[in-house]
């Protein structure tokens, strides 16, 4: 399991409501804010430094729930893991990129009121 080490208060909340006793993601959460600390606690499980191979991400994801894909792209979108191409190895970035491009689009504030997209996934 994650390290609950230095978690917040709505760090807490939010995995009390979206783990379940196991520690798997019984939901995701629509929030991005609170996807962020699923992600931040799912991170726990990666050592900084070191670099993992596509099978190993999968199986240490693999105790968060089924859907390790999801879990993985989440994490390299949102800046705490990066990787090589072609399914090569995967590591934890010490140091979070600024907003990334899945970020950006959640909080784009362009989408007028007859886009197909929605804005409420950036406030939901």
């Amino acid at each position: 399991m994650a390290a609950e080490t230095e978690l917040d208060g709505f760090d807490r909340k939010v995995l009390r409501t979206f783990l379940d006793e196991n520690g798997r993601i019984k939901a995701f959460p629509a929030q991005q804010k609170k996807a962020l600390a699923i992600l931040r606690h799912v991170l726990g499980v990666f050592e900084p430094g070191r670099r993992y191979p596509e099978k190993q991400v999968n199986r240490l994801l693999s105790q968060f729930g089924e859907d390790t894909a999801r879990l993985r792209r989440e994490l390299v979108e949102f800046g705490f893991m990066d990787r090589e191409g072609g399914g090569g190895e995967y590591w934890r970035v010490e140091t979070r990129r600024g907003p990334t491009r899945a970020e950006e689009a959640m909080t784009d504030t362009s989408i007028g009121p007859g886009d197909s997209r929605s804005r409420s996934r950036a406030t939901t």
